[in-house]
């Protein structure tokens, strides 16, 4: 029996064994990935940028070859729905809660199971983020010009734990090892965590982001020496100084025997 094992592999029945590899895209902007000399499937998570606070406009998608393909939904601004996601699993950044006026923190970044934090109003404590997604930012007293945190940005090396929800005030907690947003200063609303995370706002001024959503697709086809297309999302830039400002994007592809999102080999190798 082990003899014709060993005759079919050697006659090409079975799968050959790839070496593992990764790249990610972390910087906003464009790019021409080249599949790698017996690479013909790959991995891929997008997470997209997260809305800035104050009205400003939301953040950019970030995808793998086309939208349609695999993407993580930028975040908009001051939205009962947060950034979208493509692909065969992941979750919708975190959004204005229902039945609130405002958003006045940072929505969490998307997990890959899960949604992130929904922001907070005024006086509340942000939202734990769900399968791996950042938690939402916290809200200062119930006052107006009372400021928000930040959403916790989400990681890029496979799922992890969820991001802890922003104590009053605080910013939201990073999910599967991504950034932490910060916490409010003085007048200045917190910033959204890296990769996704929402910025805050305050309550008579504007309104707070939504997180980015975060989308993963395995064994996605390619051809070795072909180039695709790679788009990294930015974040929406805020009108004022003391806004919150977003997480931006990121693009992450991998590949090798076995490696799979959300969490099967997945860290950096």
């Amino acid at each position: 029996m082990l003899s014709n094992i060993l005759l079919l592999a050697a006659a090409g029945n079975a799968e050959p064994y790839i070496s593992p590899g990764q790249q990610a895209y972390t910087t906003p902007g464009s790019y021409s990935w080249i599949a790698p000399a017996g690479v013909t499937k790959v991995c891929v998570v997008c997470v997209g940028a997260g809305g800035g606070g104050f009205g400003a406009g939301a953040g950019g998608d970030s995808y793998f070859i086309n939208t349609s393909t695999v993407k993580g939904g930028g975040g908009p601004n001051n939205s009962t729905t947060g950034g979208s996601y493509t692909g065969d699993g992941g979750g919708n950044g975190g959004a204005k809660r229902i039945g609130e006026a405002y958003a006045n923190s940072g929505g969490g970044a998307g997990g890959y199971s899960g949604k992130g934090g929904d922001c907070a109003t005024y006086n509340q404590a942000g939202e734990a983020g769900q399968g791996g997604g950042g938690g939402s930012g916290g809200v200062g007293a119930n006052a107006p010009g009372a400021f928000g945190g930040g959403g916790g940005g989400v990681g890029i090396l496979g799922q992890g734990t969820n991001g802890a929800a922003g104590t009053t005030g605080g910013g939201g907690g990073g999910g599967s090892g991504g950034a932490d947003g910060t916490a409010i200063t003085g007048t200045d609303a917190g910033d959204g965590g890296l990769y996704g995370g929402g910025g805050g706002a305050g309550y008579a001024i504007g309104a707070a982001g939504c997180g980015g959503g975060l989308g993963w697709k395995n064994n996605i086809s390619v051809v070795p020496g072909n180039s695709y297309t790679v788009v990294v999302g930015a974040a929406g830039t805020p009108p004022s100084s003391s806004a919150g400002t977003a997480g931006h994007g990121a693009v992450r592809i991998i590949w090798g025997t076995g490696r799979a999102f959300p969490s099967t080999d997945t860290t950096d190798i």
